[in-house]
């Protein structure tokens, strides 16, 4: 009896350990999943790894001293700022002997917003019949929608539909006068409507059941956010009531837990708003254009006119560095954070250290040339880790960690056996051929250029983006604006056609027409020479024989060249930055094009032709003559990544495009890339990118071209060369529109 006690127990406790050791494994993962998705929404200039992810974040956001041992004023008064920042001082602490400048701004703003809130209150009650009209087109709303109704659930939407985010709850975002105005905004606009809600809640009856869930998944963000506030406040002197705190009121606190709770709150409500919206929210691109057009069928032709006077489409630097090609490579970075974390989490802190840098510096933050640099003491720290370490589970994690800057950084050409490789590495690169194509200007681009040696820069800095391209002093605008389609479609195309080999030196792919060897069958040889038994022809006339012409097919050839690039005074020469497309671009000269070699080879050609010397893809011209293959070629762009298409389009080389129309808003003779197309407001644009990129003469609209950059200031242009155009304009200023289909991509 006391052995099956004994035994019992024994099990019990077994059953018992194995039930903590589960608790703790899953507690483990739920953290380091929060660890992964806090480290993710990092500042992308955020500082290191102090102790882990989450101490750096906490150490960005709690980090802020009370503002009242700040206001100082300046005895050295001697400029306009200072004087009125001294004058601000001593307003303030009029109010009380806390205060500083800040705290007075702090206090205006949010007394702009309560005054905007009441002008906002003035203006509903012009909206609400609008808001009725959108409500009932809708078909799981009810039809007898009041105007009461419409206001309420419409100003819900608007605060609903704000993007909610980790890095709002940073002292260094919350400072900025638009955010702090924003975030305090939709806080006052949520408690009016709650407390409209709760006043009257039969008023809202037919949509309780939406209300409820929105106020359940949106109410604690708003909370957490209104005591980020409230202790932001507080802590310049100013309560969220918008009065000046006395000298004995203590500040609110923001805790560690506050901090990390709001990750979670955030996470959880993007998630239920996105389920919201693909499950028939009430607020989708579709439903917007039928409640516009709905609207002027009623009669309201004000909103049509102020759609025929609205500005044309602009593009945002939001959306120039979130194209597809974009948020790949952002995935790929995602997963070299999630490899780091481990690193930091074996101990190898140093290591973490330096990946980290690499992670957090992309190209659009600190440049190619500083990225590079990370990179490379990256995958030096990741080396110099596997010599001093001889745990186990540490190898393995480097290991991990190389093989992703293995394959990150070079290209996936596979190369037969049996092909024959043109080596140029050690060949000079000759500038052949006679007069015109740019020879004047190339030969003076020779003479200044020199060769810098890039051997021990990474192929790929980063997967390959739209943005990496741009065209400097070399007129190959078809070769830059087809590759960035290409990129922008398939990045993973692009990498096929390149390898880095380890030795400074990388082969690329490309394709020539060489001339089809038939073995002539014996009928061909016993007939050759003479016409055959019953045909005779005159002395002066020959037939010739189909299977006598010289037919021509696409073959691949492979070309080896070494890893420098022509520079000018310390500058790239041909394309600025990525070095893949400067490798590309020498195979292509050393190969030469239209009897010349050399970088004259590359002036002037168009997109469809490059691919096919750079795929073995064919070209297929796109006719856009007929209304017909207009409605065709938009409905090609729009889809083009689901067929995978990559279009092309070059302007008119004269300024006069058809009908006459002046084209001064593009660039002539020029190639652009073609990135998709949209209809927004019934009007249909096309998304085009200037390959000139940050310097160029970019396209606006009804041929106005403006320059948006300079040789000196190179990122002035915030979209990288990307703009929207009307497609009835990008059918009248494009003279040639091409296509290559990546599905008919030769097998090798």
């Amino acid at each position: 009896m006391c052995i099956e006690q004994g035994t019992q127990q024994q099990q019990q406790a077994q059953i018992k350990t194995a039930q903590v050791q589960e608790q703790r494994r899953q507690q483990v993962q739920a953290e380091t999943h929060q660890e992964d998705y806090m480290a993710q929404y990092l500042q992308q200039k955020g500082g290191q790894y102090a102790q882990d992810a989450r101490n750096a974040y906490l150490a960005q956001t709690a980090h802020m001293q009370d503002t009242a041992q700040l206001g100082k004023k300046s005895f050295k008064s001697n400029t306009q700022e200072k004087k009125l920042r001294n004058e601000r001082i001593d307003r303030a602490k009029l109010m009380t002997d806390r205060a500083t400048a800040y705290t007075l701004d702090v206090y205006d703003q949010m007394k702009e917003v309560r005054e905007k809130q009441q002008m906002r209150k003035q203006a509903r009650a012009q909206e609400a019949e609008n808001k009725v009209i959108v409500l009932k087109t809708m078909g799981n709303w009810q039809q007898d929608t009041t105007e009461q109704q419409a206001a309420f659930l419409t100003r819900m939407w608007v605060v609903e539909s704000h993007i909610y985010s980790p890095e709002m709850f940073l002292t260094s975002n919350i400072q900025k006068k638009e955010n702090f105005m924003r975030y305090y905004t939709w806080i006052e606009e949520y408690e009016e409507l709650m407390e409209a809600y709760q006043k009257d809640q039969d008023a809202y009856a037919p949509y309780a059941e939406d209300i409820e869930g929105l106020v359940e998944h949106l109410g604690p963000v708003i909370d957490a956010l209104r005591h980020r506030l409230q202790v932001f406040c507080e802590q310049n002197r100013v309560s969220l009531k918008g009065e000046i705190l006395d000298e004995t009121a203590e500040s609110a606190s923001l805790s560690d837990t506050d901090i990390t709770d709001w990750f979670e709150k955030v996470r959880e409500f993007n998630q239920w708003k996105h389920h919201f919206n693909v499950s028939g929210g009430p607020l989708t691109d579709e439903e917007r254009e039928s409640f516009r057009e709905m609207r002027e069928e009623a009669g309201r032709q004000e909103n049509l006119q102020n759609r025929q006077n609205a500005q044309p489409l602009q593009r945002t630097r939001d959306e120039a560095v979130s194209t597809p090609s974009d948020l790949l490579e952002q995935r790929s970075r995602q997963e070299l954070r999630r490899l780091n974390y481990r690193l930091y989490e074996a101990g190898l802190t140093d290591a973490a250290k330096t990946v980290h840098a690499y992670v957090q510096g992309t190209r659009y933050e600190v440049g190619y040339t500083e990225e590079r640099k990370r990179l490379q003491k990256a995958i030096a720290a990741v080396n110099a880790a596997l010599e001093k370490t001889d745990n186990l589970h540490a190898v393995h994690l480097l290991n991990n960690m190389k093989d992703y800057f293995a394959q990150m950084t070079n290209g996936t050409l596979q190369i037969p056996a049996t092909a024959q490789i043109l080596d140029c590495s050690n060949k000079e690169l000759k500038e052949t051929g006679g007069d015109g194509g740019g020879s004047t200007r190339n030969a003076m681009i020779r003479g200044a250029m020199r060769w810098s040696n890039q051997k021990d820069t990474p192929l790929f800095s980063h997967e390959p983006v739209t943005n990496d391209l741009k065209q400097r002093l070399v007129s190959n605008c078809y070769m830059v604006a087809s590759t960035c389609g290409l990129v922008n479609l398939n990045p993973a195309v692009l990498k096929e056609c390149i390898k880095d080999n380890g030795d400074g030196t990388v082969t690329v792919r490309l394709y020539e027409n060489e001339p089809v060897k038939k073995e002539k069958t014996a009928e061909q040889k016993t007939t050759e020479g003479g016409l055959g038994d019953d045909l005779e022809g005159p002395d002066d006339f020959e037939f010739i024989d189909m299977d006598e012409i010289e037919q021509y097919e696409l073959r691949p050839v492979y070309v080896k060249v070494s890893k420098e690039i022509p520079r000018i005074a310390g500058a790239d020469a041909l394309s600025a930055g990525a070095l893949w497309m400067q490798m590309i671009e020498k195979a292509c000269a050393y190969l030469g094009r239209n009897r010349r070699t050399g970088y004259q080879s590359l002036w002037y050609g168009e997109g469809g032709s490059f691919l096919e010397r750079l795929l073995g893809i064919p070209r297929e011209l796109v006719n856009k003559d007929t209304p017909e293959d207009q409605d065709a070629l938009f409905d090609g762009i729009c889809h083009a990544s689901e067929n995978q298409i990559v279009y092309h389009a070059g302007t008119y080389n004269e300024k006069k495009a058809a009908g006459g129309n002046d084209t001064d808003g593009l660039n002539t003779g020029h190639a652009y890339a073609v990135l998709g197309g949209k209809v927004e407001n019934g009007q249909k644009y096309v998304l085009l990118r200037n390959p000139y990129s940050t310097h160029s003469l970019q396209y606006k609209e009804d041929n106005v071209r403006e320059t948006t950059g300079s040789l000196l200031s190179v990122s002035s242009d915030e979209t990288y060369g990307q703009f929207y155009m009307k497609f009835e304009e990008f059918v009248r200023d494009f003279q040639t529109v091409s296509l290559t289909d990546l599905k008919k991509k030769p097998a090798l």
